[in-house]
């Protein structure tokens, strides 16, 4: 959820729909809609992804600017977005990818996707390390609810060295950006990684 400076409140459903309380009106509507990857199609495996966060900008009584950060359908990714909500309606044409990484969704697991604005004026990304931390079923070898470790070939999503432990991956981390009026981004000093 996101509060607006007029005490309007935003809300994000994970299958695509942006909601608006209106505090005056005292009633709920749709103003926006993100096609997002939200339910699977691999039998007995779940899905965790879709509009997965929302932060309005510090400044939002000025530029109207909204953060999205979802799973669009057409690609592999987890995408952070800036949108302007103008007139009561997400502005889908206002659009400016910020950031984008690469998803796996053969199986679920560990999605993250809260964003929120510092006190210093940074954008927080959680991501999560997109590994299933389950069991794989029949396996002589199991992570018995530690971190899953699993470098055989066809078991990728069990391991979660690629994603979280891998310091060149941006999954299973937290994210600290300074974007730009242009909608680009820049990595403020005192990063692990520059």
């Amino acid at each position: 959820m996101a509060i607006l400076p007029n005490l309007d409140i935003l809300i994000a459903q994970r299958r695509g729909e942006l909601l608006l309380y209106s505090a005056s009106r005292k009633n709920l509507s749709q103003v926006g809609f993100l096609n997002v990857y939200h339910k699977t199609e691999v039998p007995n495996v779940n899905a965790e992804e879709g509009l997965m966060g929302l932060a309005a900008d510090p400044d939002f009584a000025k530029n109207n600017y909204l953060y999205l950060f979802y799973s669009p359908t057409d690609t592999s990714v987890n995408r952070l977005s800036r949108f302007t909500f103008e007139n009561g309606q997400l502005n889908m044409k206002s659009e400016k990818v910020i950031l984008q990484f690469y998803s796996q969704r053969d199986i679920c697991c560990h999605t993250g996707g809260s964003i929120a604005f510092g006190p210093d004026g940074l954008l927080y990304v959680s991501t999560g390390d997109n590994t299933t931390p389950f069991d794989e079923a029949g396996q002589p070898y199991v992570s018995k609810g530690y971190g899953p470790v699993d470098d055989r070939p066809g078991h990728v999503q069990y391991d979660g060295r690629r994603s979280s432990s891998n310091t060149n991956d941006l999954r299973g981390k937290v994210l600290r950006i300074r974007v730009k009026e242009d909608g680009t981004y820049e990595i403020p000093e005192g990063n692990l990684f520059p």
